[in-house]
């Protein structure tokens, strides 16, 4: 029995396919900046002193996610 959720991988255009809605790989790419950003953002500051490289972590993940708002709301 199907719940609905259906995920394909389209491999000629490199799409994935999540109930039947296309996001391109890039998509996907922007939520590993995210997430790998939010990750070294909080490792950084609760672990090292490097306050500078915690500023610039921290504002790589939010143009990342900022992009990702839009770009979903743009496009999709």
């Amino acid at each position: 029995m199907n719940n609905g959720h259906i995920m394909d991988k389209d491999t000629l255009t490199t799409c994935i396919k999540v109930n039947n809605m296309q996001y391109p790989a890039l998509w996907y790419a922007l939520w590993f900046v995210i997430s790998f950003c939010g990750v070294m953002t909080w490792y950084l500051r609760n672990f090292t002193q490097r306050v500078q490289l915690t500023k610039l972590i921290a504002l790589t993940g939010v143009v990342a996610m900022v992009s990702m708002v839009l770009w979903t709301f743009i496009e999709f």
